[in-house]
């Protein structure tokens, strides 16, 4: 009795198929097999698995081995493949949150808190993304899972949609391990309030107006960087 050839080519359905707690594996397919069974780090063997199928209950930001072996009627099982090592993603962070403390009209202040307790989380970095309606582009990154960010950048009308990913320094991808991106929250800026050109966004740390002043006392000082008369 003859025996089939391994699979080969074991690699993940996509990028996209990258998930915090599930992977997409799939294969080249072998001639005259009816059947293949995916063992899974070693110990975990199923039976009877489709290429291009997610296998889960995996943590976030772990890695994880798969080997192949098909299988035929009237052929010899095959042995198992070479083993692809895959990783998970980080967990998808929560939604941004804004602060009531929009330093009058000057800036939208943004915060989060994303859970830590899974795989590498200390060494985490957030980012924050922020879309104009061109598609997400990150403003900021801060180490560590929690942050405030104050964005001075938004004209007086039009929605903003902010949202957050994390990523950590995976050694198996030799580079980023980065989440998906988490749902956005939709911010409008402050009505009636001008940004003055060339004025930065405002790093956590730093303010660009205290925000213990008065609201008069802060429309003054917006009045001078704007080169207006003040009263």
């Amino acid at each position: 009795m003859s025996q089939l050839p391994a699979p080969a080519a074991l690699r993940l359905c996509s990028t996209a198929d990258r998930e915090a707690a599930r992977l997409c594996v799939t294969f080249d397919l072998i001639p005259s097999a009816t059947d293949y069974d995916l063992r899974v780090d070693g110990v975990t063997l199923l039976v009877g698995f489709t290429p291009g199928s997610f296998v889960g209950g995996f943590d976030p930001n772990t890695d994880h081995s798969f080997e192949a072996r098909a299988r035929g009627i009237g052929f010899q099982d095959s042995d198992f493949s070479t083993p692809l090592v895959a990783v998970t993603r980080p967990p998808t962070p929560p939604v941004p949150s804004r602060l009531p403390i929009d330093l009058q009209g000057w800036g939208v202040t943004l915060a989060w808190e994303v859970p830590d307790g899974w795989n590498g989380a200390a060494g985490a970095t957030t980012r924050l993304l922020r879309d104009d309606g061109a598609g997400p582009a990150v403003i900021f990154e801060s180490r560590g899972l929690t942050g405030r960010f104050v964005d001075t950048h938004y004209p007086r009308t039009g929605l903003k949609a902010y949202s957050l990913q994390v990523f950590v320094i995976s050694a198996t991808m030799g580079g980023p391990n980065v989440s998906a991106r988490g749902p956005s929250i939709d911010v409008r800026g402050a009505i009636n309030a001008l940004v003055p050109a060339g004025v930065d966004a405002v790093a956590p740390g730093e303010t660009l107006v205290p925000l213990n002043r008065s609201l008069r006392q802060i429309q003054r000082a917006g009045a001078r960087l704007l080169g207006l008369p003040t009263r």
